[in-house]
């Protein structure tokens, strides 16, 4: 009886232990789930800027004209 109630608190401090685990992963890969999706919302956005721009510039300076 004793080595089971051993056994089995063992098992717990291990299931306990890997649960922890998993969410600090969960945690990590979430964190680069949004930095990826931040790095391609930055990029999209200044990109999407720079183009809007130039054509902005351009009908400009064929009013000037």
């Amino acid at each position: 009886m004793q080595l089971s109630t051993r056994v089995l608190k063992t098992d717990q401090k291990l299931n306990k232990k890997n649960s922890t685990q998993e969410k600090g992963a969960t945690m990590v890969e979430y964190a680069l789930m949004v930095a990826l999706i931040l790095a391609i919302c930055v990029t999209s956005i200044t990109t999407i800027g720079r183009r809007s721009s130039s054509a902005f510039s351009q009908v400009a300076s064929s009013m000037a004209n």
